[in-house]
């Protein structure tokens, strides 16, 4: 068995960036999708899975050439929770899984493996996620014993409620590195990046 994997979330419908599918979009040069999922194969020795549903095609020819698993998620129009479960069922058994999102591209594998360390080092078989103060971030890190349980719920499968309803069951990393928390959902959030490329060019 392998020591981590990751399941990457990459199937929603970008809703609040109108007609843009804001994993396609380029963060230097690269697909914001490409650049997230790069991350995690730095970093894992199990298989990364990457659920896809909106726009699956341009999704996966954005990371052709990438060592990853594609499972498309049917029910990706009701929300992540579906993806979460599509992808659970899909992975590998892993000692550890993380959970990520496409669309965080500021993540680096130094990040994750710091992650990776704070999950480790608290040795206590409970879901290890990034805080600062009352803010989650993104990743989670799931371990093998608590998988069965995020899909045990048919009706709100995945990390949200659980994690809400069992906070016993967590580990919480404490960070101040913003790019555990940061995600690109609106336009106006890709014009800074824009400008922010523009200015260190």
């Amino acid at each position: 068995m392998h020591k981590s994997a990751a399941i990457i979330l990459a199937a929603g419908l970008s809703q609040r960036m109108g007609p843009i599918n804001k994993l396609l979009i380029p963060i230097e040069g690269v697909p914001m999708v490409r650049r997230s999922v790069a991350a995690y194969l730095d970093v894992c020795n199990g298989k990364v899975t990457v659920v896809t549903g909106y726009q699956r095609t341009e999704v996966e020819t954005a990371l052709n050439g990438l060592d990853v698993q594609f499972v498309f998620n049917p029910d990706f129009e009701q929300g992540q929770k579906t993806s979460v479960a599509a992808g659970l069922s899909a992975s590998a058994p892993a000692q550890d899984t993380f959970i990520g999102l496409g669309d965080q591209p500021f993540l680096t594998d130094s990040h994750l493996v710091w992650l990776l360390e704070q999950h480790r080092t608290n040795k206590s078989g409970k879901i290890t996620v990034p805080v600062q103060d009352k803010m989650r971030g993104n990743p989670l890190i799931i371990p093998l014993d608590l998988k069965a349980r995020l899909l045990a719920d048919h009706h709100n499968p995945g990390c949200y409620k659980f994690t809400r309803e069992n906070p016993d069951l967590l580990n919480l990393a404490a960070t101040q590195t913003t790019a555990f928390f940061r995600d690109i959902d609106t336009p106006q959030e890709v014009a800074a990046l824009s400008v922010q490329e523009e200015a260190t060019s």
